[in-house]
C-alpha cells in the first residue's frame, strides 16, 4: 500500500510505502483520535493485518494486536458508524461478512450478506 496526500484532489504527493505486499486497505479514526488500518497482507512481510497511527504517517502494529474479526480469510474491508455502532464488511469470496463493534476493538460476527443468488 502507498501513501499520497492532496490539498485540491487533482494534485497528489507520494509520502511512503505503507505495508509492503498488501492490499485493500480501510482506515478509520478511533474513539481516542488515534487511526487504525484494516488491510489484506498479501505477501506476510509485516505480521497481522491491523496497524494504528497517531498521524496516518507512522503506523505501527496495534499493541496488543486487534485481530480481524475473521483473520486470515476474505479482503476489502469496509469499516464505519452507523446508529451507534462500528461495523465491518468485507469480501468472504463466499458473499459479505458483517461485523459489529462497541469500540473497534470487539467484534461480533451478524451473519453473511449477498451470499446467495436473487
Amino acid at each position: 500500500m502507498l501513501h499520497y496526500t492532496s490539498t485540491n484532489l487533482l494534485d497528489w504527493k507520494f509520502e511512503s510505502v505503507v505495508v509492503p505486499g498488501s492490499i485493500d486497505a480501510c482506515v478509520h479514526r478511533l474513539p481516542n483520535g488515534r487511526w487504525r488500518m484494516w488491510f489484506k497482507n498479501e505477501q506476510r512481510k509485516i505480521p497481522g493485518t491491523v496497524l494504528d497511527s497517531e498521524d496516518l504517517h507512522a503506523w505501527q502494529p496495534t499493541a496488543p494486536e486487534r485481530p480481524d474479526p475473521d483473520p486470515g480469510r476474505g479482503e476489502g474491508p469496509d469499516v464505519f458508524r452507523w446508529k451507534g455502532w462500528f461495523w465491518m464488511v468485507k469480501d468472504l469470496w463466499r458473499g459479505l461478512g458483517v461485523y459489529r463493534s462497541p469500540d473497534l476493538d470487539h467484534w461480533t460476527c451478524m451473519g453473511v450478506i449477498l451470499d446467495k443468488p436473487g
